[in-house]
């Protein structure tokens, strides 16, 4: 079941993981979610590996979905990974498709966490309806305030939900889950990539054509 956990950002560096030394990625748990239908949030896809799931991740249209470049990191064979979407039962309903191509970002370090964002193109069109739609991205350069409230959605598997979409109110995705320290430690913020930086957008832009 999707569990769904609202979020206060308190500050603009929970987006960046660009700068910094490498810290541990760990445990990635939404804390203080509650479940919901794939209907509240039908832009969320489960990626699997091997047929079970390993990330979350969005869709952006009906041949594109966005997820972490970590994500694919230490596999390159895209008979590897399926998009699971259209279902809020792991790795059960929905509709299952192969991956024609995916990419992520050229400028990516794993060791400073930058750019980790990546595209995957799936085999045949993704169908739309009240259980599958496409996610808004943001303006680009335009991050949120310090006072609004984002939500974040997965399956709360820790570090099982990396890729998935941080969304604000009006439905607009401004980032993804890129990593953390711990399991909603205290004093530890999750970090998301910044789907408003424009390298991020441009680097999209050239792959997919969108956004």
């Amino acid at each position: 079941m999707l569990r769904a956990g609202l979020l206060i950002i308190g500050a603009v560096c929970v987006l960046g993981a660009s700068a910094g030394p490498r810290l541990p990625r760990t445990h990635l748990q939404i804390v203080g979610g509650h479940p919901v239908k794939i209907e509240e949030v039908p832009f969320q896809i489960s990626l699997e590996k091997y047929s079970a799931h390993s990330c979350g991740g969005s869709i952006l249209s009906q041949q594109w979905v966005l997820t972490a470049a970590h994500c694919l990191l230490y596999d390159s064979d895209v008979a590897s990974y399926a998009v699971r979407y259209a279902t809020d039962v792991k790795e059960q309903g929905g509709t299952l498709l192969p991956i024609k191509m995916m990419a992520y970002h050229d400028q990516y370090d794993d060791d400073r966490h930058s750019h980790d964002v990546a595209v995957l193109q799936v085999a045949k069109d993704i169908v739309y309806s009240a259980k599958a739609q496409p996610i808004k991205l943001p303006t680009v350069g335009v991050l949120p305030l310090s006072t609004d409230t984002l939500s974040v959605s997965g399956w709360g598997l820790e570090h099982m939900d990396s890729g998935g979409p941080l969304v604000n109110g009006l439905g607009v995705q401004v980032g993804l889950v890129s990593w953390g320290i711990g399991c909603g430690a205290p004093g530890y913020a999750g970090v998301y990539a910044n789907l408003a930086c424009p390298n991020n957008r441009a680097w999209i832009r050239s792959k997919t054509s969108i956004g």
